[in-house]
């Protein structure tokens, strides 16, 4: 049926887009190299900020970016964020 040709074709599309983006392993730890679960990761890649998620128990988080320079914002709780620009390349 058509409704389920749709479903396949958006599930492939997703998946084709995703693999085409770059991996980021964002690790983020505390002032004292503790990892720091729960942190808001933000990236503006020149396209607006992106809220990709929170941080796991180990403070990881898998982002996938494009083939740009992107600014990350990390933030946890009441401190302060603190920004790293670098470029993302495959």
């Amino acid at each position: 049926s058509q409704f389920y040709l749709q479903e396949q074709l958006d599930v492939i599309g997703a998946s084709y887009i995703w693999n085409a983006l770059n991996k980021v392993d964002v690790n983020v730890t505390n002032g004292s190299g503790q990892p720091s679960p729960g942190a808001r990761v933000l990236a503006d890649c020149g396209d607006g900020v992106r809220d990709f998620g929170t941080t796991d128990a180990a403070g990881y988080l898998e982002v996938r970016a494009p083939h740009v320079t992107c600014d990350f914002t990390v933030t946890n709780g009441n401190a302060a964020a603190s920004v790293k620009r670098f470029a993302v390349s495959g």
